[in-house]
């Protein structure tokens, strides 16, 4: 039976020095260490960090009693400064190392296995296992029962809710990030990376229904689930409304103060002066409405200094024109959002946040170049717009060996620094990748240099060409393609504006075996498609702007010795091919979705009974049209954009009686 303990004993063994460093003295004292090393320090400040099993502890009927209540807001205040110390000595030590900042809790606990686990009694805390367990279920709330079964890490993932709106709208993945930017995601031992570990916890969440799931990708929190979440906070939490008057709470705008969202019309040195009192903050949003004619805000520069142990700012308003060089000074910092804002530029300083791991910059139309951010050691996400006009690569990318996510085009310069070798020692990133300007890269020893084949975690590749190749040039384009080879992990190949007159023989062989999309675009000067008869898992086919080729049929693909066809191909889409004039389906066995656009020489499609289960797309394509309108027992209809859908017609069982 687990122990059930006296909540005043707990808060009276440590009431006399709640605060670091006297609290490190109490339970060195326990633990008979007579120093306190960086290493032994490590040891003691995970202990403290265990209060959280005496939190665990804590009845709903507590948290309702005012007297009770302070005492468990003494315990955790003492965890959280135990925390924060322990953050300190490790960004320490990783500034002594020049390594990258991890999880705080996570590096000390995969070296304390081998420790003895704390205890009540080594807090002093008296325990009584003849107490009974039982509570009165009737005066809890449903939520609370469900709160109480969570462990310590989903409770304050939860917890941490009470910053946003009732009804709030928010995606998982977003979540997921400010989640571990709070170092609340613990590893489990099972080799997992923390975002798939922070699924999980959304998922528990979910099944518990404190969220709800939305028709569309996003989920919410009612208003009830919400006012839980704030009185279990134990007023470590504080939103603010727009209406509301920030001089009504005051008496919150202390240093135990830990996640903190304010949303208002503007944001005025007032303000921010109210808010120097909240030197504990970790948490601090801002959010401004957005009414079109917006205030031009800049933070006060000592704003941030007197936030010292922030990890996570979100300042992404339209209203924000400036971001002080003090921000440099924050090195707890893990998450910073200045989307939407109206900067022009990043200070120099940011390159100090040495333990950033994202940068979200969505919407910074405005920003044209990022400063140099080789030091930015930790950096994982690196978030722009898909399109977003960079006129360079940031200075010092290549050196973002953590790196996962650079969701913007990679733009290959010709300038050292901005040419395709800087993606050499890139082999974090994963997910997309878009690398455009293709005709910078001058043979194939130097697009070798982007090593691509050891980007194992990455899974679509966008290739562009920008600039159309003319003489010796096109023979080029082909070499460098050639050497652009990507893991075979890759699902999705992208190839846009490529000027060679062929796809290299050796492409879709052993490093495409896994892809399951392709699209080619724009490719004007190839008369013939790669050899895609080895890809066994290829299901989607997207041609376009091929200008040369005159047929689709099994001798279209280049190596097409194997009568096989694409055996796994589901959808197959062919647009703006001016001089297509046939298209034989037999290499396409499992076609279910057809698309014919913009081929205004298409005159038929051989083997068109094939198409028994199909639906055949057709736009902008005046004799295939006229073709099929003459084909017996097909439904056309025509949809909204112009385009219309053919469809085999049912045939009825003659036996049928």
């Amino acid at each position: 039976m687990a122990l059930q303990f006296d909540l005043v004993a707990a808060a009276a063994a440590l009431s006399a020095s709640p605060y670091l460093p006297q609290i490190f003295d109490y339970i060195k004292s326990k633990l008979g260490l007579s120093s306190i090393d960086e290493t032994k320090l490590h040891v003691l400040s995970l202990r403290v960090a265990q209060i959280e099993q005496v939190l665990d502890f804590v009845k709903y009927e507590q948290l309702r009693n005012s007297s009770e209540l302070v005492l468990i807001r003494h315990l955790r205040c003492a965890r959280n400064q135990a925390e924060d110390e322990l953050d300190e000595i490790l960004i320490r030590r990783s500034e002594k190392l020049g390594q990258p900042t991890q999880s705080a809790y996570n590096q000390v606990c995969s070296s304390f296995s081998s420790f003895e686990s704390i205890t009540l009694e080594s807090l002093g805390i008296r325990c009584n296992s003849s107490i009974s367990h039982a509570f009165n279920i009737e005066n809890c709330p449903v939520s609370w029962l469900k709160y109480r079964q969570l462990s310590a890490p989903l409770k304050k993932c939860f917890e941490l809710f009470s910053i946003f709106p009732r009804n709030y709208k928010f995606e998982k993945e977003n979540l997921i990030q400010l989640w571990m930017a709070e170092d609340f995601i613990r590893d489990d031992g099972r080799k997992r990376k923390l975002e798939d570990i922070g699924s999980c916890y959304f998922d528990r969440l979910v099944e518990e229904s404190f969220f709800l799931n939305l028709p569309d990708v996003f989920y919410q929190i009612d208003g009830e689930v919400h006012e839980f979440a704030e009185c279990v906070s134990c007023g470590e939490c504080l939103i603010i409304n727009e209406g509301e008057a920030i001089a009504d709470f005051l008496y919150r705008l202390t240093d135990s103060l830990r996640h903190f969202s304010l949303h208002c019309e503007n944001y005025l040195p007032e303000t921010a002066n109210l808010l120097a009192g909240c030197k504990g903050l970790r948490t601090f949003l801002l959010h401004l409405r957005d009414k079109g004619n917006n205030p031009n805000v800049k933070l006060p520069d000592n704003q941030l200094t007197s936030f010292e142990c922030l990890r996570v700012l979100d300042i992404s308003c339209p209203s924000i024109i400036e971001v002080p060089a003090s921000i440099g000074g924050l090195k707890h910092l893990r998450y910073l959002n200045l989307s939407k804002s109206r900067i022009e530029k990043l200070p120099k300083t940011i390159c100090d946040l040495h333990s950033l791991h994202i940068l979200m910059l969505h919407g910074c139309k405005n920003l044209k170049n990022l400063p140099c951010l080789g030091d930015l050691r930790s950096l994982k996400k690196l978030l722009l717009d898909k399109n977003h006009p960079l006129d360079s690569l940031p200075p010092g990318i290549g050196r973002l060996t953590m790196l996962e996510t650079f969701s913007c085009p990679f733009v290959v310069g010709k300038e050292e620094g901005e040419n395709i070798g800087v993606l050499k020692n890139l082999n974090n990133l994963r997910g997309s990748l878009c690398i455009s300007n293709l005709e910078n890269i001058l043979n194939s020893e130097e697009a070798k240099e982007a090593a691509l084949n050891n980007k194992q975690f990455l899974q679509q590749l966008k290739l562009k060409w920008s600039e159309e190749p003319t003489g010796q040039y096109r023979f080029e384009h082909e070499q460098v393609l050639q050497a652009l080879q990507p893991h075979n992990n890759l699902e999705t190949l992208k190839i846009l504006g490529y000027g060679g007159v062929s796809f290299p023989h050796e492409m879709a062989k052993d490093c495409f075996g896994k892809l399951k999309k392709v699209s080619l675009r724009n490719c004007k000067s190839c008369s013939y498609l790669p050899a895609l008869w080895h890809l066994p898992m290829l299901e989607t086919l997207c041609i376009r702007g091929m200008d040369q080729m005159v047929k689709l049929d099994n001798d279209s693909f280049l190596g097409s010795g194997s009568k096989s066809g694409l055996v796994s191909l589901e959808i197959l889409k062919v647009e703006e091919m001016p001089n297509l004039k046939s298209c034989d389906l037999r290499p396409f066995p499992k076609l279910n979705q057809l698309t014919f656009k913009d081929c205004a020489m298409l005159e038929e499609i051989i083997e068109l009974p094939m198409l028994m289960n199909c639906s055949l797309n057709i736009k902008d394509c005046p004799l295939l049209i006229g073709w099929m309108d003459q084909q017996q027992g097909w439904q056309k209809e025509v949809q909204d954009d112009g385009s219309l859908i053919y469809q085999k017609e049912e045939q009825e069982d003659e036996y049928l009686i």
